[in-house]
């Protein structure tokens, strides 16, 4: 099974300086386990996506159906608090999602500890760019492309899903000439109020839990919300909710003790205030890290809402994979 790291259970990690662009320094068994790859998909693993500087880039891992094209694609983060994880640990989601007929990515960003907000909304977003730059080579329908998100992962798809008209977001890395629109949004633990997530923590009885989750988001933010008020708001996808945002869809567990389910039912409630069409899931029971019935019931949700909204009706072209 692939692990998922806990938002707030990060222990000194957290603090653990990193240059490898969104991977933990452990490696992964993931990387060379290739009894999980599907029969059905093609697998293209460590494909660079973004040039930060001449010795600084990112990288994604492809999955794709074999046959059949062009296909709708998605982007899948990884959590972490900003600051720890590894593309690598949401593989099995980018081959669920080729299996049923996606290009789906799960890409690295920058870390915290590298580089502050906006750098990983940037990474994302050229990771949107490189999807639509790479559409013939990979089948690639450039005209519905979805993001789905988990914990701070699902805080960079809210973002990708309400910011989009915040171009100074944009940031470089390449493909500057392609857009970084995305066409639904899937977010499974997801965070859209900063200043709240911040209250919440130092609300928290444990003192070790108490100081993981203020100083992720401080780290995160560079700074407190009494120190950068302004940069609390921006990042917070609340925000930017406008009639434009993408469709949403919202996943929470019901005793989320790290992520309060009332950072999603606030983002439902804006969104619909806007009549934008959102969706919020309450997996009953269900923690921050799902367990395996909560991953199916999400699976399923997500399954049905990007085929909603990233399949076109009409029967698609058929062609190989180039």
């Amino acid at each position: 099974m692939l692990r998922t790291m806990s938002f707030l259970s990060l222990g000194s990690l957290v603090f653990a300086p990193s240059v490898h662009g969104g991977e933990s320094l452990v490696p992964h068994q993931s990387r060379t386990a290739e009894s999980l790859i599907p029969r059905s998909i093609n697998y293209f693993p460590d494909l660079e996506y973004c040039k930060i500087t001449s010795k600084r880039s990112l990288c994604l891992d492809l999955a794709a159906p074999k046959k059949g094209g062009p296909f709708p694609a998605v982007l899948v983060l990884h959590g972490g608090g900003w600051a720890v994880g590894n593309r690598k640990d949401r593989l099995a989601e980018i081959f669920m999602l080729a299996e049923r007929g996606y290009v789906a990515v799960t890409a690295s960003y920058r870390f915290s500890q590298e580089a502050p907000f906006p750098a990983a909304l940037q990474d994302a977003r050229c990771a949107i760019r490189w999807l639509r730059a790479n559409a013939a080579k990979y089948c690639i329908d450039g005209q519905h492309i979805g993001v789905y998100g988990f914990s701070s992962g699902a805080h960079l798809a809210n973002l990708l899903g309400t910011a989009q008209n915040r171009k100074e977001w944009e940031g470089l890395g390449g493909h500057e000439n392609e857009s970084s629109a995305v066409q639904a949004v899937a977010s499974s633990s997801g965070i859209s109020d900063l200043t709240a997530l911040h209250a919440f923590a130092q609300q928290k009885t444990s003192v070790l839990e108490r100081m993981q989750g203020t100083m992720l988001v401080q780290q995160f933010l560079a700074g407190s919300p009494s120190q950068v008020p302004s940069r609390y708001r921006d990042a917070s996808p609340l925000t930017h909710v406008s009639k434009n945002a993408a469709p949403t869809l919202l996943l929470h567990g019901e005793a989320d003790p790290t992520v309060p389910l009332e950072q999603s039912r606030l983002l439902a409630e804006k969104l619909r205030a806007v009549q934008v069409e959102v969706h919020l899931v309450v997996i009953e029971k269900a923690k921050h890290t799902f367990n395996a019935a909560a991953r199916r019931t999400a699976e399923m949700h997500v399954v049905q809402f990007l085929d909603r909204h990233l399949k076109q009706p009409e029967k698609r072209a058929r062609g190989t994979m180039r």
